[in-house]
């Protein structure tokens, strides 16, 4: 397998699993990545997980402001056979789709044609799903509409946050990617379309999202999706005295889990706009005014 050249495309930390063991069967020939972006407080320039996790690995490392000749002039010259995406952000033009010889793969964090869009693990757990699973499928020119190579489905507990889910998700990706691209290039697999009259999809999140009315909040088993789905980022967030509420979920200290514990088994901290978070019965020592006392 090793001998096979690919191009990965790619962005987050989470999808390092994913180089790491597309790494170990073949031969990267390239690493497309988002530019350099500012980061943090003082806003300084930082290269992306997978940037730096390929310059670590000696791989040579494309940050393309724009998917255009230039770089699939990049692509032919280094003789790409395969690309394959995982959670790289942009929409990549037909025109670099047919650079290489045997097509391209997306590996999608949901059941397509369920879910199709930025945010399908977040989006999962704020809807109450009770499963979700990968899909292998290879790319068209649309968003998430090719026809369908491999999925797995994952049971949810309803205890899981979109970060311990991506994790999740994404290491078995890794584990599944190698043999899965060695089937389909091998001819061992026959791609089956996906039923476009069910296609569902998810938007990009914003920090608006994760917002409640302190006076008026969800129901408590929404706001339990919510505090998971919207972790770690944008959190569930609510204003209080004039400050800023976070609610968070304590992925250290979960419930014990028991025939008397009902079925939520995530405890809540609540962070103060300038503090530490802390249990929320703790904060209610402090503030014993807080609304939400009975999460």
């Amino acid at each position: 397998m090793k001998n096979r050249k690919i191009v990965f495309f790619g962005t987050p930390d989470f999808v390092i699993t994913v180089l790491d063991a597309l790494h170990r069967h073949f031969t990267i020939v390239g690493v497309i990545t988002t530019p350099d972006a500012p980061l943090g407080r003082k806003q300084k320039l930082t290269p992306s997980p997978i940037k730096e996790r390929a310059l670590q690995l000696n791989l040579p490392v494309f940050t393309p402001q724009k998917l255009d000749d230039e770089l699939i002039r990049e692509l032919t010259t280094v003789n790409c056979e395969l690309i394959v995406v995982a959670s790289y952000g942009k929409i990549i033009p037909q025109s670099l789709l047919d650079v290489p010889s045997q097509g391209a793969i997306n590996i999608h964090p949901s059941l397509l044609p369920k879910y199709r869009g930025a945010t399908p693990v977040p989006a999962v757990i704020l809807n109450g799903e009770t499963e979700t699973g990968i899909s292998f499928i290879q790319i068209d020119s649309q968003m998430d509409h090719g026809p369908v190579i491999y999925q797995e489905k994952f049971r949810l507990t309803g205890q899981e946050t979109s970060q311990s889910l991506l994790k999740e998700i994404w290491q078995k990706a890794a584990e599944l990617a190698p043999q899965i691209i060695s089937d389909f290039t091998g001819g061992k697999i026959e791609p089956r379309l996906q039923d476009h009259a069910i296609a569902s999809y998810c938007n990009l999140m914003s920090k608006e999202g994760g917002y409640f009315e302190i006076d008026n909040p969800p129901a408590p088993e929404v706001l339990d999706r919510m505090i998971r789905g919207y972790f770690p980022w944008p959190t569930a967030w609510t204003r209080w005295k004039g400050k800023i509420v976070k609610l968070l979920p304590d992925t250290v200290n979960p419930d014990i889990i028991g025939v008397n514990c009902g079925p939520r088994t995530v405890n809540y901290l609540v962070q103060l706009e300038g503090k530490n978070p802390i249990p929320l019965k703790d904060f209610l020592n402090g503030y014993p005014d807080f609304p939400l006392k009975n999460l």
